[in-house]
C-alpha cells in the first residue's frame, strides 16, 4: 500500500507533497535516474508531469522491475494517479495496483492482439 500526504509547513498549504510505502517512513525513490518529468517532486489528481514522475515511482517499487515500470507508466498515469483527488491524501492498495495493471495490459492485448501479453507489459 502506497500512502500520499500533503505537506503543509510554516503557514505554506502544499508546501511539499510525500509518499511512502505502508510500514516504512522513507519517503519512495521519485526514481529521477529513470525519467526525469517532474525536478519539483510528486502530484496528483491531474495529467501532468508531477503525476508521471510519481507513476513511475510507485511502478518501480511495486513492481522491482524499472523497464516495466517505464513501458507501463504513463497508462498507470492516466488511469490512477491523475484520478486521485488533487488536494487530499491517499492511500492506494496493492490491490488497486494489480487492477489497473491488469486493466492496461487488457486494453494492450486488444490494441495488438498479436502480441505477447508479457511482452507489452
Amino acid at each position: 500500500m502506497y500512502i500520499g500526504k500533503i505537506i503543509d509547513k510554516d503557514g505554506i498549504r502544499d508546501y511539499d507533497r510525500i509518499v511512502t510505502r505502508s510500514g516504512e517512513q522513507k519517503p519512495i525513490d521519485p526514481r529521477f535516474d529513470l525519467v526525469n518529468h517532474s525536478p519539483t517532486g510528486f502530484c496528483w489528481g491531474y495529467h501532468g508531469s508531477g503525476p508521471a514522475q510519481l507513476a513511475l515511482a510507485i511502478l518501480s517499487d511495486y513492481l522491482k522491475d524499472d523497464a516495466k515500470a517505464l513501458s507501463l507508466h504513463q497508462d498507470f498515469k492516466s488511469r490512477v494517479i491523475a484520478r486521485l483527488p488533487m488536494d487530499e491524501d491517499f492511500t492506494l492498495t496493492d490491490g488497486e495496483i494489480e487492477r489497473a495493471l491488469e486493466s492496461i495490459r487488457y486494453t494492450r492485448a486488444l490494441r495488438n492482439p498479436q502480441s505477447d501479453p508479457e511482452a507489452a507489459a
